[in-house]
């Protein structure tokens, strides 16, 4: 889907084919992924619900992405202090 819109009919829409639409999301989407640095198991979903359970899902997400990126963040941190006080990782 685009934008609620599923790509078969997008595609009838603009008269190309939907495996083309199909490639081309599928593309964008995984060049978001890699921008956010999420991973690729993660989905993206739309529902439709009330405005509470919105806000509810969306303060998930945001909590959820912000745990990811301060693991990473800390992941980072380690691998550059061993890094810079020479240590592989690698049993001696």
């Amino acid at each position: 889907m685009v934008d609620g819109v599923p790509v078969t009919e997008l595609a009838a829409i603009h008269g190309v084919a939907h495996q083309g639409v199909s490639r081309t999301v599928g593309r964008v989407y995984d060049a978001h992924l890699q921008a956010a640095q999420l991973p690729s198991d993660w989905r993206s979903v739309t529902v439709t619900v009330p405005p509470e359970m919105a806000d509810e899902i969306t303060t998930m997400a945001a909590k959820a992405a912000d745990a990811l990126h301060r693991r990473k963040r800390a992941e980072d941190a380690m691998n550059f202090s061993h890094e810079r006080n020479g240590h592989t990782g690698e049993a001696g």
